[in-house]
């Protein structure tokens, strides 16, 4: 029943719902960066253990987790930044208030308009992240199926 489709949907669309209620219903124009995005990515990286230990399977259970943490990874990651994409075009003038968005954009000298810059941004966000997502998706699923075939967690 649960596969690695379903669990990177699920999650997908949990992270699609956080970046709509923090940058549309209740946006902050201050950072945020900080020790709560490291928690966010420590948070996550558990999550995509848990999806390797559960979904390994007896022959090649290395294998499995880690595709199983990388492709849930992927779609998760995948979802959330359309995510950022359709809210960041349909609502630019909510998020162009963003303390990262303004400074960025004022130290630049390629893009005209913030929305271009903002997209140019989203885009490089998607290749790039899309990478290390499922790398890091890999990792700790393949990290979690190593703990399941070594038995430390039953």
């Amino acid at each position: 029943m649960i596969n690695k489709y379903s669990i990177g949907l699920v999650l997908g669309i949990v992270l699609s719902i956080v970046v709509v209620l923090t940058n549309i219903v209740f946006p902050n124009n201050s950072s945020d960066d900080g020790r709560i995005i490291g928690l966010s990515y420590l948070i996550l990286f558990i999550l995509f253990m848990g999806v390797g230990y559960f979904l390994s399977k007896k022959t090649n259970p290395l294998k499995n987790g880690a595709i199983a943490g990388a492709v849930s990874s992927a779609i998760a990651f995948f979802l959330t930044m359309l995510t950022f994409i359709v809210i960041d075009n349909l609502f630019l003038g909510i998020v162009s208030k963003q303390a990262e968005k303004i400074y960025g954009f004022t130290h630049q000298n390629t893009y005209q308009t913030m929305r271009d810059f903002i997209n140019s941004g989203n885009l490089r966000g998607l290749v790039f992240g899309i990478i290390m997502a499922t790398v890091f998706g890999g990792l700790a699923g393949a990290l979690g199926a190593s703990l399941r075939k070594l038995r430390i967690l039953k």
